[in-house]
């Protein structure tokens, strides 16, 4: 099963996502990366005489061994990714992966991120302007909030919860509060965060 219809996802971006583009450094240093003969002159990509390790040898629990000694693998293992989009390998092995053990409906993309967190931040971001409403758990883990909801300004709008989760009439209350009502109203949008 295809979907019948494109949705347009760049009208709930952000102005921040709106202006963000691929960084031409980027791209270019992913053309000449690791080509004979490039000595390469721009910051934070370091020559592969400057890693220490020849190769990697790590026992799983299981017992078995896994080596990487071929001398390309070694040094990608200890530069820094210079695809845009993640580590080439490391995607196509997550792209084959979640196709042979879900086998999705549509065609889909991956991202992989560093942790829940970053890939938190980078989704609101991408969404949200400052001063924003995101409606929150009452308990919503400290974390985020303190790192990420309150240093990017977003109002953040308390929902009361108990042991099934969100108390369902405490959301028809959220229209009520009159201070975020015109709020809501102007952005016309709302986030949820639980």
């Amino acid at each position: 099963m295809s979907p019948t219809t494109t949705m347009d996802f760049e009208k709930h971006f952000s102005a921040e996502a709106k202006r963000r583009v691929p960084p031409t450094l980027r791209k270019l240093v992913a053309e000449f990366a690791g080509k004979e003969g490039i000595v390469s002159m721009h910051a934070g990509i370091p020559p592969n005489t400057a890693f220490p390790f020849k190769s990697f040898k790590a026992t799983l629990l299981d017992g078995t061994e896994v080596e990487i000694s071929e001398p390309k693998k070694v040094f990608a293992s200890q530069q820094y990714a210079t695809e845009s989009f993640g580590y080439g390998p490391l995607m196509t092995w997550i792209a084959d992966h979640v196709k042979k053990m879900h086998n999705p409906p549509y065609p889909h993309e991956h991202l992989l991120t560093n942790g829940s967190n970053h890939l938190i931040e980078m989704a609101l971001a991408m969404l949200l302007e400052q001063g924003d409403p995101i409606l929150c758990e009452e308990y919503t883990y400290s974390n985020i909030l303190e790192s990420t909801l309150m240093p990017k300004g977003y109002d953040t709008i308390p929902i009361p919860i108990d042991g099934a989760g969100i108390v369902p009439e405490a959301m028809r209350e959220v229209g009520g509060l009159s201070i975020r009502e015109p709020l809501l109203a102007q952005r016309g949008r709302c986030y949820h965060l639980g």
